[in-house]
C-alpha cells in the first residue's frame, strides 16, 4: 500500500473529507488531493503531522509494504477489531457498478414517469363511450409495468448491495476514473435537476391559459394529460440524476455514503418509492389525479436540497 493510498483510507476511516483534513494540517484540500492522487508526496514536517493526526507510526506511513494491515492504521484509543478491512475496488469493479447504476436510473426514471403518465388516459377518455374503463385499464396496467421496473432494477442491484453495507475503497486508477466521469457527467447532472424543476414549473401554462380563456372541459382534460406528459419527462429526469450522482458518491464514499453518515445511506433507495407510494395512495383515495402531480416536482426539488446538505455535512467534497 502506497503512502497516497493511506493517506485516503486513514482519512476515510475517520469520515473526514478531504477540505477536513486540509484544515487540521494547515494546507489546502489541493494539497490533500495531490498526496492522495500521488501526484505530490508531503514533505517530512507534513509526514510528522500526519502521523499526530491519524495517531500511526511514521514508519507505517512511509514503508511501501503491501502486508501492512489496516488494522495497524487504526488510532491506538480504539480496538482494530471495531472497524472491518475496507474492500479495495479496482478500476474494472467500479466500471461495471457505475454501468449497473446507469441501468437502474433509467429503468426507476422509466418507472416513475410511467406512475405520473398512467392517469393521462382516464383523465382524456372520460367522456367518451367506455372511456372510463379504459382508461382506468390503461391505468393499472402502466402502474404495473412500473412496479415491474422497480423490482427488476432491484433485483438487478443485489450483487452491489455489499458496497453499502461495508466500507470500500478505490485503488488510485479506480479513484481517478470515477472522478474523471463524474466531472464529465457533472454538467449533465446539473442540466438535468434545472430542466425538470423549469419544466415542472412552466408545464401548468397550457392548463392555466385554458382557464383564463374558458376553454370547453375536453380542451382542459387535454392540458391536464398534456402538464401530466411534461411533469413525467421532469421526473424522469429527476430520477435518473439522482440515482446516478448517488452511485458516484458511493464508490467516492462522499456525501450520505461518507462513515460518518451511515445513518443516511440508504437515502436513494428509499426516497424515491416513498414519493411513489404517497403518490399513488393520494391519488387513488382523491381521484385527483389533475392536483396530485405536484408530489413530483416538489419531491424533485426536495431531493436535490437534502442531497445538497447531506454532502455538506457528510463531507461530500472528498
Amino acid at each position: 500500500m502506497t503512502l497516497a493510498e493511506k493517506i485516503t483510507l486513514l482519512r476515510r476511516q475517520r469520515g473526514w473529507s478531504q477540505e477536513d483534513l486540509a484544515e487540521r494540517m494547515g494546507v489546502s484540500r489541493q494539497s490533500v488531493s495531490k498526496w492522495e492522487s500521488a501526484q505530490s508526496i508531503p514533505d517530512i514536517n507534513r509526514i510528522l503531522e500526519l502521523s499526530r493526526i491519524f495517531e500511526v507510526s511514521t514508519d507505517y506511513l512511509l514503508k511501501n509494504e503491501a502486508n501492512l494491515s489496516t488494522e495497524s492504521a487504526a488510532p491506538a484509543s480504539e480496538p482494530a477489531d471495531e472497524k472491518p478491512a475496507a474492500r479495495r475496488l479496482s478500476c474494472a469493479d467500479a466500471e461495471q457498478y457505475l454501468d449497473a447504476v446507469k441501468r437502474e436510473s433509467t429503468m426507476n426514471g422509466i418507472g416513475a414517469a410511467m406512475c405520473v403518465l398512467s392517469p393521462i388516459p382516464l383523465i382524456v377518455c372520460a367522456e367518451m363511450p367506455l372511456g372510463a374503463a379504459f382508461g382506468m385499464a390503461a391505468l393499472l396496467i402502466l402502474i404495473a409495468a412500473a412496479v415491474v421496473l422497480f423490482i427488476v432494477s432491484e433485483s438487478a442491484m443485489k450483487p452491489y448491495e455489499r458496497y453499502k453495507n461495508e466500507p470500500i475503497v478505490l485503488d488510485r486508477a479506480a479513484e481517478s476514473y470515477v472522478r474523471e466521469i463524474q466531472a464529465q457527467n457533472r454538467p449533465g447532472h446539473t442540466l438535468r435537476i434545472a430542466c425538470g424543476t423549469v419544466l415542472c414549473i412552466l408545464g401548468a401554462l397550457p392548463m392555466i391559459l385554458c382557464g383564463i380563456l374558458d376553454c370547453s372541459d375536453q380542451i382542459m382534460q387535454l392540458t391536464v394529460g398534456l402538464l401530466l406528459a411534461i411533469v413525467a419527462f421532469a421526473v424522469w429526469l429527476f430520477v435518473t440524476a439522482g440515482v446516478r450522482g448517488g452511485g458516484y458518491d458511493l464508490l467516492l464514499q462522499e456525501g450520505e455514503y461518507t462513515p460518518a453518515r451511515k445513518k443516511f445511506r440508504y437515502f436513494e433507495d428509499i426516497y424515491w418509492p416513498i414519493v411513489t407510494a404517497i403518490y399513488l395512495a393520494w391519488s387513488f383515495l382523491t381521484m385527483d389525479w389533475h392536483i396530485t402531480w405536484i408530489i413530483w416536482p416538489v419531491a424533485g426539488c426536495l431531493s436535490s436540497v437534502l442531497s445538497a446538505i447531506l454532502k455538506r455535512n457528510g463531507g461530500g467534497d472528498s
